[in-house]
């Protein structure tokens, strides 16, 4: 399961192998774009093809901040939980931005959810696209990065 989810994040991502390509604006678009596109529960009916799985919640979290660090953090996190199931399952794209200081003990959190209608979901990209240190580091790739898929059963 974990090898089919990080591939499906780095096949969308296709950040990983071009790294000219690798800046924040385009890490958001391809998380944005794989929240949309590909659905968990795909994943789960090729494990266990027998089992209906029905979804309690998939969001995907954006926190953008400056707190704990002296430096910029930006963070894109797909969380999602099955009803009646235990199963919850975080895959998380964090971007370091070391040449970005600040004391300021920022931090903004910004969700994007399909059950929200369109004009709070559009609404939402736009105050996250606004968002002061969002928009200066939108053109730049990060100093480090990881990808995490976290399971917790």
């Amino acid at each position: 399961m974990e090898k089919l989810l990080t591939e499906s994040v780095e096949q969308y991502l296709n950040l990983f192998d071009s790294k000219d390509n690798f800046i924040t604006d385009n890490a958001f678009k391809a998380m944005l774009h794989h929240y949309l596109e590909v659905k968990i529960v795909d994943f789960y009916l090729k494990v266990n093809p027998s089992y209906i799985f029905i979804l309690q919640y998939d969001n995907l979290g954006i926190s953008v901040t400056t707190k704990s660090y002296n430096y910029l953090r930006i963070m894109f996190q797909r969380f999602f939980k099955f009803n009646n199931e235990d199963d919850q399952i975080q895959i998380r794209l964090e971007l370091y931005f070391e040449n970005i200081k600040d004391d300021s003990m920022y931090d903004e959190y910004f969700e994007l959810s399909i059950t929200d209608n369109d004009e709070i979901f559009e609404d939402n990209i736009i105050c996250l696209e606004k968002d002061h240190f969002y928009n200066r580091a939108k053109k730049m790739k990060p100093t480090s990065y990881s990808l995490l898929v976290h399971y917790d059963f």
